[in-house]
């Protein structure tokens, strides 16, 4: 079995420089899926979708477990947990567990809100990288599941 040559400085200073460059293009990346759902959810606030999603994914659940899964305080999803109440978004019900407890579910107008916008977001890449080939989203694709994966690989050392 033959071993990789070891990384000299100029490896070392290419790999970060490169490394640099990802986090750039994260950036960018950030910025446009901010600025998509500022143009496709025009009505609400990106934070108030993140919570919506976070209880679609999570929900039912307690807020201090969405909180948990959200990283955040749960002052802050209780918060946007009232507005998206408020917008019958999400609805709360008692803890099967704890009946002094409740629970936030997303409902089906929340569900619409989010399929809505995730069906216009869909349009807008389609369009915009129309002259990209299947294969070459498929490749690109799977690079970016990978590189999700490995900047997710320790959740805690951020």
């Amino acid at each position: 079995m033959t071993t990789a040559p070891a990384a000299g400085p100029a490896d070392l200073a290419t790999h970060a420089e490169a490394a640099r460059d990802v986090v750039a293009a994260l950036m960018n990346v950030k910025t446009w899926i901010r600025e998509s759902h500022q143009w496709i959810y025009s009505e609400r606030t990106t934070t108030v979708l993140l919570a919506l999603a976070v209880i679609e994914r999570n929900g039912p659940a307690r807020v201090t477990a969405l909180a948990e899964a959200a990283r955040v305080d749960a002052s802050v999803v209780s918060r946007q947990a009232a507005q998206l109440e408020q917008a019958g978004l999400v609805e709360r019900q008692p803890d099967p567990e704890d009946g002094r407890a409740q629970r936030l579910s997303i409902t089906a107008a929340g569900r619409e809100v989010l399929e809505d916008g995730r069906t216009k977001l869909a349009a807008i890449v389609t369009e915009r990288l129309a002259g990209w080939d299947p294969e070459e989203l498929r490749t690109f694709t799977a690079t970016l599941r990978r590189l999700v994966a490995d900047l997710s690989a320790h959740p805690n050392c951020l």
